[in-house]
C-alpha cells in the first residue's frame, strides 16, 4: 500500500546550513541557521534581487556580541531541511539589508 505523501506548506521556513556562534562576553556557543535565501549560492543565481547576507557578529541575549566561529565547522545541506520552532536562526526581511537575527533560546 502506498503512503499518501504530505506537501510542505508554502509558509514553511527552510535552511540550507548553519553556522557557530560564541558570545565574547558569557562564553556561550551555539548554532545560527541559514534560511533560505541567506548566503545561499543557490537561491542567488535564481533570486539575486532576494539575496540577503548574514553578519558575522550578532548580540547576545546577555548583551554582549557573539562571532562567528570555526567556519570550518560550518554546515551545508544539499537539500533544504525545515527550520524548527527552536532554532535560532537568520531570517529574510524585505525591509532589512541584511538578514535579521531570530533567537528562541
Amino acid at each position: 500500500m502506498k503512503q499518501a505523501r504530505t506537501v510542505k506548506p508554502a509558509t514553511e521556513k527552510q535552511t540550507h546550513g548553519a553556522r557557530w556562534f560564541e558570545c565574547q562576553s558569557c562564553g556561550k556557543r551555539w548554532r545560527m541557521w541559514l534560511e533560505k535565501g541567506i548566503d545561499d549560492e543557490r537561491f542567488r543565481r535564481i533570486h539575486p534581487e532576494q539575496h540577503k547576507t548574514a553578519p558575522d557578529k550578532i548580540k547576545c541575549l546577555c548583551g554582549g556580541t557573539a562571532e562567528h566561529v570555526n567556519p570550518e565547522k560550518d554546515l551545508e545541506f544539499k537539500k533544504y531541511q525545515p527550520i524548527l520552532p527552536h532554532m535560532n536562526h537568520f531570517s529574510r526581511s524585505e525591509t532589512e539589508e541584511l538578514a535579521t537575527t531570530v533567537l528562541n533560546r
